[in-house]
Order: structure tokens, then sequence, then C-alpha cells
């Protein structure tokens, strides 16, 4: 969870008047339901820019060539293989692209090439461990979003005890100004044609 239940109830959006329905297990479900939704809106699940690490196995198309580009931005590498040969201490990595580096520079192929690493966002700012150092206005975001979500579940309970009629349309978050300003600056834009080295 790039926010935590107690950065929740630390900021303007915890209402304690609201303490007993939001439990920290619906803060918690907000708050994972807002990293899904602000990564599926900003383009970075489907292009691998997360903001936490993930870990993944590649495999990928050998051209033949000493470099390599990956679907995902590399963080990091646990191991790279090429036609079954443990190559990772001969490996590099730039943004999308490895690049084989041992004997003479880039004259060593790459096939049949398998990577294991960690996979995500090369721009964040990250501690040793690659976790990622959280920017304020990304925080913000998602604790908005999961407000606005508790909110909703709310909204639903009431109507539903009160009138007996179905639930309200959900609340789109989107619609919030400050949430699009976000969203709108954090969007990932496909650069998959292009020499991507971001």
């Amino acid at each position: 969870m790039l926010v935590s239940v107690s950065e929740f109830k630390a900021s303007v959006y915890w209402d304690d008047k609201r303490a007993s329905e939001w439990t920290d297990s619906k803060v918690e479900q907000a708050l994972g339901f807002a990293e899904g939704r602000f990564l599926r809106l900003t383009q970075r699940a489907r292009l691998g820019y997360w903001i936490a690490p993930v870990g993944k196995t590649l495999k990928l198309h050998g051209t033949g060539l000493a470099e390599q580009r990956c679907r995902y931005p590399v963080l990091g590498l646990t191991s790279v293989t090429s036609d079954g040969e443990d190559i990772t201490a001969d490996v590099e990595f730039l943004g999308h692209y490895l690049f084989r580096t041992s004997g003479a520079a880039f004259s060593e192929k790459m096939l049949g090439v398998i990577v294991t690493g960690q996979f995500g966002d090369p721009h964040i700012e990250r501690n040793q461990d690659l976790s990622p150092v959280i920017p304020g206005d990304l925080s913000d975001c998602l604790m908005r979003m999961a407000w606005h979500q508790l909110r909703r579940e709310r909204i639903v309970v009431e109507r539903a005890a009160t009138r007996g009629a179905g639930p309200p349309p959900p609340i789109n978050a989107v619609t919030d100004p400050l949430i699009q300003q976000t969203i709108e600056s954090w969007t990932v834009r496909d650069a998959s044609r292009s020499l991507d080295f971001r």
C-alpha cells in the first residue's frame, strides 16, 4: 500500500465522528481501491510504471543483439539468462533496456532472454530497498479518492436502511478537480515505438 491506514487517520480526510463506521479494514479497502484505480487511470498499471516496485519474470523475444527492450522499466535485476546461460553479471539496464557489456562493448548477443527483477517507474525517488518515497500530491490524491470511496459506502448503507431503495450510483471521484489534476499530471504516455530510455 502506498498510503497506510495510520497516514489516512492523521490526514484531513479522517473524520472522528465516523470512526465507528470507518474501521481500519474499511479504510484499508478504500485505500487499496484508490491505489488500483489511480494506477489504471494514469496508465501506470498497463505500461508498468508502478509506484511500488513489482517483481516479475519476463521472457523477451531474442533479437540477436546486445541490447533488449523490456515491456516495463527495470529498477533492479535478480537474474538474466540468455539461451539458458546466466549472464546477470554482464548486464546493465537503463529504463526499458538491458545491455550486455561483457567482452568487447556490445559485442555479446542475447537470445532466448529470461529476466527476473523489479519493475516500475524509474523517476520515483526510492530508498535502498527500492521502496518509493511517496510525493505529497500523490498521497493526497490517494487519500482523497479513498475518502470519496468511504463516503459512498456510508451513503449506500444509509439509503438502503432508511428508504429501502437500492444503492445510489457510485461516486466518480475523478470528477473531483483536485483528483483530476493529479491524475493528469501523473498519467504516463506509451512510448513503446520510440527509443524510450525514461
